[in-house]
């Protein structure tokens, strides 16, 4: 097992079949952190929608006579169901992708999880990983290009470097492979995540914006690269 050991409390290590239930309650608690901000930012960026649908929804409850405060909570609570159902399935998918470990062999170039060794327990404080284009890949191919997935760091560690670590170990392992160009994508809730991707070196280059419900306003989706 490859081992790179940072120092007496860190250390980076490859993905075992043993780690998967600690590494997917890590994503699932990242995503629905990104979640619950997600709602914040989409109820401001479409505050002119909700205006429009609370004055038709006044309008119409006051021409039929209808409780108009029962009118609007439904139709906020339709609203919230609507979003939380496409971004709960969205999230459903991303653990999917981890439950197996054999496919995760299968999938990935590499994935890695980061240890924090304390009192002679060890728990698992981090994930990333390398994925190429492709949906089968072995350790042997020639792809010059290589996607960085499942960058991941547990609530309680954060704001402790442990990012730019993982990133950093994810970059040097890449360029080892030969591989010429290293790529990934993140949406505007992660700007912190954005300017640690700019001090490595990946430059934006393109940015798509992803409608919320197939029509109203959403998120802006960066895609990122660099070359190795």
């Amino acid at each position: 097992m490859k081992l790179s050991t940072m120092n007496q409390e860190f250390r980076i290590r490859e993905l075992q079949r043993e780690d998967l239930f600690k590494v997917r309650k890590i994503i699932r608690n990242g995503l629905y952190k990104k979640f619950y901000t997600l709602l914040k930012i989409l109820c401001w960026k479409n505050r002119n929608v909700l205006g429009i649908i609370t004055l038709l929804t006044v309008m119409f409850t006051a021409i039929f006579d209808g409780n108009i405060i029962i009118s609007l909570v439904i139709q906020m609570l339709i609203l919230f169901v609507a979003i939380s159902m496409q971004f709960i399935m969205e999230i459903q998918l991303q653990i999917n992708d981890v439950n197996d470990f054999d496919k995760i062999q299968k999938r990935y170039v590499r994935f890695w999880v980061m240890e924090h060794i304390q009192n002679y327990e060890t728990f698992i404080v981090g994930t990333v990983a390398l994925r190429t284009l492709h949906e089968n890949v072995s350790n042997t191919q020639s792809i010059a290009i290589v996607e960085l997935k499942r960058m991941s760091v547990s609530s309680n560690f954060r704001k402790r470097g442990i990012g730019r670590k993982l990133l950093a170990h994810a970059v040097n392992e890449a360029s080892e492979l030969s591989y010429n160009r290293i790529i990934l994508d993140c949406t505007e809730l992660q700007m912190p995540a954005i300017s640690m991707y700019q001090t490595y070196g990946f430059i934006t280059t393109r940015i798509i914006k992803l409608p919320l419900l197939f029509v109203l306003p959403g998120i802006d989706m960066h895609y990122m690269e660099r070359k190795l």
